[in-house]
């Protein structure tokens, strides 16, 4: 029995009792966009399912994005994008290619949906327990993004 649990009151929740490896009926897949809508971040703990039923679950949300730079895409898949600290023997190795991106970056800038009025990256927690006053000075401010096609405005390690 599909399952959604909370992980914090900001963002988060853990969905239990579904099976990735096999097509969600329409019920069970709305239950889990609304839960997305809902908590901005979903983990679906347990899951055993190969690259194609990967791909196959991600287009159920929309067109998938294939990202710019292909050092990290999958082979077979090119919509999936392999980042980890993890050797192909499947060792922990602690250490990760590009030091610069260890601090909290966005690799892409997306549109907001049309009619959502909200910034696509995540920031629900930012002014969650702020004051009421900071909550309405930056109520109203927009982000600005840029977009450097795969290029870097600072020396490696130095961002």
């Amino acid at each position: 029995m599909l399952a959604i649990r909370a992980l914090s009151d900001v963002m988060g929740a853990e969905v239990l009792g579904v099976d990735l490896s096999s097509p969600l009926d329409r019920n069970h897949f709305e239950r889990i966009l609304e839960a997305l809508h809902r908590h901005l971040l979903l983990v679906f703990p347990g899951q055993r399912i190969d690259e194609a039923q990967q791909v196959a679950f991600s287009r159920r949300f929309g067109e998938l994005q294939v990202h710019v730079l292909d050092q990290y895409r999958h082979p077979r898949r090119p919509e999936i994008y392999v980042l980890s600290n993890v050797d192909p023997a499947g060792k922990a190795t602690g250490e990760h290619p590009h030091k610069g991106t260890l601090v909290w970056h966005c690799d892409l800038s997306f549109p907001a949906p049309s009619g959502a009025g909200d910034d696509p990256l995540w920031h629900r927690g930012a002014g969650h327990r702020r004051r009421h006053a900071v909550r309405r000075h930056v109520r109203g401010l927009r982000r600005t993004g840029w977009r450097n096609e795969g290029f870097s405005l600072c020396k490696e390690g130095r961002a």
